[in-house]
């Protein structure tokens, strides 16, 4: 690779200056290039390249005379494999910083914008040792990121014994026919990279000069990456190919499925396409199938109320244990945790669900197909006749589904399902609303879980600012305990967190309970905690003052307290 030494002393010249000087543009050019970018929005060297004026490698070249660094020439061809251990993949891919070489314990790092302060910033944090940056063109910096860091991405061959045999050999065809494709090294990039952040979704949100890539991690968005204009509609068509949707369609919203495996760990992409005002936005659902394998109760961090109250109603013949909160709070990990408790061979455990999360020995699972004609209800009448005596229930969505469920548990089976709900009590009072009895209620269901999935401070940098006592008052806390907000470090991407942790409201359907179940959701949860239930804050508050959560993490999730 050709390295150009543009370093030297003296006032920072302006872009345009010195692309003048250097016979890049005229005055006359500058000063109408300077007018379009302000009417574009764009920066000038950006709108340079976008409108052709000038090529990238003018612009990287004179933005290294600008701050004095030096400008570097990337062969990709060359590039050592070996060059991808000296930074840590989520910072080369968040940052866009190319590690190029090591002499004597001095990485050199290429980026393409020397203005942008934070992201510097970051980089020291990031690196254990010295480092010296260069300059080199952004499409050089992407193409060797790409080559040192792109994953081994395979479909998912199908099972020969699988009824979508020639839908999943239609995907499987359309992605090798796409596979030397920009845009796949490109998708395939943020896939990895937001995998192994452990991100539950990935949004691609369509912008005026660029596609906006977002990850959902430890239930936060986070931005991870930016797809140039040029590449948003070949990266939106990619995403549909995978999840064998009509790309020609740009008009009416789709939905589809892909399965793919990363580094040995098989997973579930669900397709969402969206038209948008200014494009189309993509958003991809993961569901990580048989990652950890089932979970016990106490790798949930379940607490020994909580444990007692779910095991109690799991010994008993039959009943349904319902497990309420909003999407992304781990309802589904806990159902798995409570199959765990009763797989022990001795029971028939079936499942319908949407869809099939985790596969797991000794059990029938059954996945949800709408466009076939299987519904979570169809299927529940059916998995009735085939003398079960565990029912899973991914979810409860409508009033059939409830009616067959309760009518299961009142008949002789234990049912485990979800609902949507921000509380044990507003998950008796969902049921109500979606049309079922007050009686079948109260004879059919056991057990009301609640759940929610707090951060957890990163252990390097949990002792950040002291929190005042105004600020530990949100939560009703009278702050005799020290509270720290956490800093942010390179081990935690500098977000200050690393992990979560689960608080639970386990509220038992009792005679306290019974007596006012056609009441609110606050008189239910009065009547629950009379019988030593605790809720969801208070838990929270308990996890805070032990370090285990921080005040703001509790606001973000719960709330402010009354």
């Amino acid at each position: 690779m050709d390295v150009i030494d543009t370093a030297r002393r003296g006032v920072r010249a302006r872009l345009g200056e010195i692309l003048v000087r250097n016979g890049r543009l005229t005055h006359e050019e500058l000063s109408q290039a300077l007018v379009d970018a302000r009417a574009s929005g764009d920066r000038l060297g950006t709108h340079l390249v976008r409108a052709r004026a000038l090529r990238e490698d003018d612009i990287s070249i004179a933005l290294a005379e600008q701050f004095g660094l030096r400008y570097v020439a990337i062969d990709v061809a060359e590039l050592d494999p070996e060059l991808a251990q000296l930074v840590p993949e989520k910072s080369a891919l968040r940052l866009g910083a190319l590690p190029l070489s090591n002499v004597d314990d001095r990485v050199r790092l290429a980026i393409a914008d020397p203005s942008d302060v934070l992201l510097i910033d970051e980089l020291r944090i990031a690196m254990n040792g010295a480092f010296e940056l260069v300059i080199a063109d952004p499409s050089a910096i992407r193409a060797g990121i790409a080559k040192l860091y792109t994953p081994n991405l395979v479909a998912v061959p199908p099972d020969e014994s699988d009824g979508d045999d020639a839908t999943r050999a239609t995907a499987q065809s359309s992605i090798d026919a796409a596979e030397s494709s920009p845009a796949v090294e490109l998708v395939n990039r943020i896939l990895r990279l937001a995998i192994e952040l452990g991100a539950s979704d990935i949004h691609f949100v369509p912008r005026k000069n660029d596609l906006h890539v977002r990850a959902r991690v430890d239930g936060v968005m986070r931005d991870i990456s930016v797809v140039p204009r040029s590449q948003r509609s070949a990266v939106i068509a990619r995403l549909k190919v995978m999840g064998q949707l009509d790309i020609a369609e740009r008009r009416l919203p789709q939905d589809g499925r892909v399965s793919i495996s990363i580094a040995g760990v098989d997973m579930d992409l669900r397709v969402a396409i969206l038209p948008a005002v200014i494009g189309e936005e993509a958003v991809l659902r993961i569901s990580y199938i048989g990652r950890q394998g089932l979970l016990t109760f106490e790798d949930l961090g379940l607490d020994t109320q909580t444990r007692s109250v779910l095991r109690h109603s799991l010994r008993n013949p039959a009943g349904a244990i319902i497990i309420a909160g909003p999407t992304g709070s781990g309802k589904t990990t806990t159902l798995y945790a409570a199959i765990g408790e009763l797989n022990n061979g001795s029971r028939t455990i079936v499942s319908i669900e949407d869809p099939v999360e985790s596969l797991v020995d000794g059990m029938v699972q059954v996945e949800v197909n709408a466009r076939a004609g299987l519904t979570f209800a169809r299927g529940l009448r059916t998995i009735l006749r085939a003398d079960p005596d565990v029912i899973m229930i991914g979810e409860i969505r409508d009033l059939e589904t409830a009616e067959i469920a309760l009518h299961a548990a009142m008949t002789g089976h234990v049912v485990l399902t979800t609902v949507h709900a921000q509380s044990a009590a507003a998950g008796i009072v969902r049921l109500r609303e979606l049309g079922l009895a007050e009686a079948s209620i109260g004879s059919s269901v056991r057990t009301v879980l609640s759940q929610r999935l707090l951060r957890r401070p990163c252990p390097h940098c949990a002792r950040g600012e002291r929190l005042d006592d105004e600020e530990v008052a949100r939560v009703g806390l009278d702050g005799s305990v020290p509270l720290f907000r956490p800093a942010g470090c390179g081990d935690c991407d500098l977000t200050g967190y690393a992990g979560r942790i689960g608080i639970y409201e386990a509220l038992t359907v009792d005679d306290g309970v019974r007596a006012v179940i056609g009441g609110t959701a606050s008189a239910i949860e009065a009547a629950a905690t009379g019988s030593g239930t605790t809720v969801l804050y208070e838990q929270a508050r308990r996890l805070c003052e032990t370090g285990a959560t921080t005040v703001d993490e509790i606001v973000r999730v719960l709330g402010e307290s009354d």
